[in-house]
Formats: structure tokens, C-alpha cells, sequence
């Protein structure tokens, strides 16, 4: 299908992502024939509006119709087709169904996350069932994914070294994108992921399932351990993790995003991880992703983690920079906040 351009296939990943504000594709390609067809076929297809909600749908077609319209210049010539109008009628009444039933904040959705790869190649997408929205903070927020996770992924994609061939420990899965990234995208040797809430683990297991075709015998899903970060974190990583053969495993790195939002937990995952590197595991590399919402939160996590480990040098920023959303290629996300990485590498700490 040589009509289907770049910003289409950018289009079709984002939608899929049910990412809120899609740039469109430019109208003058929207409105030619095969395009239409294509956008019927391969985006808002029964599947997807099965997966993404009618009215999420409804809201994209509405602006695609929009765009052509306004971008026909000869109607004699050119027009929208019938089959995209009746399209859009029939999801106004599904859409009308959905609100009749329970609220959509409390209902999840199938979410599909493309790798950043190039648009030409062929499509990877994982398959996540999350919450199109989520309020405050609590076990509730492990129900979808968060951006500080996205841009972690944006850089190990980057450096896939970091991950290729080796025991990763996640702490604070959520829905389990970002282990499940680094088992299928990445390959790791093992991938354990942790979470607090038993209803959080069972959701995430839900979704290693749904992305069963990514496992073989070469290829291993993520192994699930409840864990509470309070709790003694270094004793766990030395002493109590085992592949899924039962052997006790010693995590080569470890990863976390987004779970420095409660100061009891950042001061226990602070002092966690700097006792592991110090004391027991010299080796370990760490990746720290925060959103910063709280600077007085934040500041109070890298005195406890940072300051106190060891010397550590400042890195050039540039490497965690956020890519232009109009640039990226999969792993959507626009930041409000900052979000800072945190790289401890071994035998040094960086931090931008």
C-alpha cells in the first residue's frame, strides 16, 4: 500500500495508544480513496472499537472527517464516502450505549504500545489492559501507565544493551508494560516484577497472558513477586529472588518508574537502593524515573539516595532529553512535569 505515508502509520500508532491529542495526518491525504478505506480497515475496525471505547473513537473520526472535508476542493471530484459517515453514526450510538453503563473512568481499556522502531518495519505492538483514566494516588494508579515510565522506555530502547542478556528487577510494575517491554522487546535473560497490591500483580499477569505469543522457551514472560518497598529492600535483592526454575538470582539491574509519589516510600526505596549498591551488590546498576510533582519530595529522595552513596558525576543532560512528541515513533507521551532519570552505573552514580 504505497498511499499509506509516514504520518499515517505514526497516525495509526498513536491511535492505538488511545493517545488523547493525535496530530493529524495532513488532509490532503486523508481524503484520497485508498486512504479512506484503509482508515475503515485497519483503524476503526470492530476489533479496535471493541478495545478503545466507541466515544474515543467517535471524538478521532470526527477530526479525520473534518480534516478531509476541509481539504476538498473539487466535491465534483472528491468526497468523504457514505461507508465513513455511517461509520460515524454507528459509533455515536455505541458511543451513547457506553455512558449508559458504568463510568468510563472505572473501565479498561485494551491499549497497544508500539516500540519507537521505524516506522517501515513490521508491527510489534503489546497489548495492555489499562484504565483510560486514573484519580490521586493509592493502589488504583498501577491501573495504567504513566509517562515517567513511557520515557524510561524511550531510553532503554536507546540502549538496549542495559537489558539485552540480563536479570532485571522491576519495582513497582503497575500494569507491567515496561517488564513486559524488556522481555519481549529488549532480551532480557529474566525479568522479575514486583508490586505492593495483590489485585495489581493478578492484572498484570492478565496482561503478561494476553501477550502470549511474544513467550517461547528463548523469549520468557516476566516472573511476579509481591513487595513492599518499605520493607527491607536489600535483603530481598540479596537473599530471596529466584528465576522461574526456583534458582535464588542476584538482579544485574534494577528499574523503577514513577513510584516516588509517598515520602515513606521514597525514603524506603532510597535507603533500600543505596544499601544494596553499597553494601551487598557493587555491580547493580539502578534507573530511577520521577516525575517531579512534589520538588520537595523529589530533592528529598536524591539527598537520601544520592548525596550519601558516593561521589557521583553529572551527566550531560541531552541523553534524557524527551523526544519531540511530533517525532517520536512509538512509546507516545507529552509531559507536563519534568521527569528525571536517574542512572546509577557501577562504580559511579549519574544524574541529569
Amino acid at each position: 500500500m504505497d498511499f499509506v505515508s509516514d504520518d499515517l502509520i505514526r497516525y495509526k500508532r498513536q491511535l492505538l495508544q488511545r493517545v488523547t491529542d493525535i496530530p493529524l495526518p495532513p488532509g490532503t491525504q486523508l481524503k484520497d480513496e485508498g486512504v479512506q478505506k484503509w482508515l475503515i480497515k485497519d483503524i476503526f475496525n470492530d476489533q479496535v472499537v471493541s478495545d478503545l471505547g466507541a466515544a474515543y473513537l467517535r471524538r478521532q473520526l470526527n477530526r479525520a472527517i473534518a480534516a478531509m472535508e476541509k481539504a476538498i476542493t473539487d466535491p465534483t471530484e472528491e468526497e468523504v464516502s457514505n461507508d465513513l459517515y455511517e461509520l460515524r453514526s454507528r459509533l455515536g450510538a455505541l458511543a451513547a450505549e457506553e455512558r449508559q453503563k458504568e463510568a468510563t473512568a472505572a473501565q479498561k481499556k485494551l491499549v497497544r504500545y508500539h516500540p519507537p522502531t521505524d516506522l517501515r518495519e513490521p508491527e510489534q505492538y503489546i497489548r495492555i489492559f489499562e484504565k483510560a483514566q486514573v484519580l490521586g494516588y493509592g493502589s488504583d494508579t498501577g491501573n495504567r501507565t504513566w509517562e515517567a515510565s513511557l520515557r524510561l522506555m524511550h531510553f532503554l530502547s536507546a540502549h538496549p544493551q542495559l537489558i539485552r542478556g540480563r536479570t532485571v528487577l522491576e519495582l513497582g510494575t503497575g500494569s507491567g508494560l515496561l517488564s513486559i517491554y524488556c522481555a519481549a522487546a529488549l532480551g532480557a535473560k529474566t525479568v522479575i516484577a514486583t508490586d505492593i497490591s495483590p489485585q495489581i500483580l493478578q492484572a498484570c499477569q492478565d496482561n503478561i497472558e494476553l501477550n502470549a505469543s511474544f513467550w517461547t522457551d528463548e523469549c520468557r514472560p516476566p516472573i511476579l513477586r509481591q513487595l513492599d518497598l518499605t520493607n527491607n529492600l536489600r535483603v530481598i535483592i540479596q537473599t530471596q529472588l529466584q528465576d522461574a526454575e526456583g534458582n535464588h538470582v542476584v538482579p544485574n539491574i534494577v528499574l523503577a518508574a514513577d513510584v516516588i509519589y509517598d515520602p515513606e516510600v521514597a525514603r524506603s526505596l532510597a535507603q533500600g537502593l543505596r544499601m544494596t549498591v553499597r553494601s551487598t551488590s557493587p555491580g547493580i546498576e539502578v534507573i530511577v524515573a520521577a516525575t517531579v510533582r512534589n520538588m520537595e519530595l523529589v530533592e528529598d529522595f536524591e539527598q537520601h539516595f544520592l548525596v550519601r552513596l558516593l561521589e557521583y558525576e553529572r551527566a550531560d543532560q541531552s541523553w534524557q532529553l524527551p523526544v519531540d512528541f511530533h517525532e517520536q515513533k512509538g512509546l507516545f507521551h507529552v509531559v507536563a512535569n519534568e521527569i528525571r532519570l536517574y542512572h546509577r552505573k557501577p562504580g559511579a552514580f549519574c544524574v541529569g
